[in-house]
């Protein structure tokens, strides 16, 4: 419902289908206040190495199993200068995303 806030924070695995880290290497934060039942106005941090990925008040569009494409348009550290998407895909039929980080630097 409009107004709603959502807020999720995850341990994330970095790597690929075919590799991954073995442990945790990767954390996220998410904070969103609905602003339709279809859309939400969103924040969000992806720390990797000690560097971030943000959305800052980012609109996203809300599928049936969760968020669908966030737009990021700041990062510190190594992710300084880059833009980009990040998708998630829920995996099976667990509590388990993947996400898609596809970047772009200027």
């Amino acid at each position: 419902m409009a107004g709603d806030h959502v807020d999720g924070t995850d341990l994330l695995y970095v790597g690929n289908h075919t590799h991954h880290a073995s442990s945790y290497s990767a954390s996220d934060h998410i904070a969103c206040v609905l602003t339709s039942s279809t859309a939400a106005t969103c924040n969000a941090q992806i720390a990797i190495g000690g560097s971030l990925l943000l959305a800052n008040d980012v609109t996203v569009n809300l599928t049936p199993t969760g968020l669908g494409a966030v737009q990021l348009n700041a990062g510190t550290g190594r992710y300084k200068t880059a833009t980009g998407m990040v998708t998630t895909t829920p995996v099976g039929n667990s509590n388990n995303s993947d996400f898609t980080i596809t970047l772009t630097t200027t």
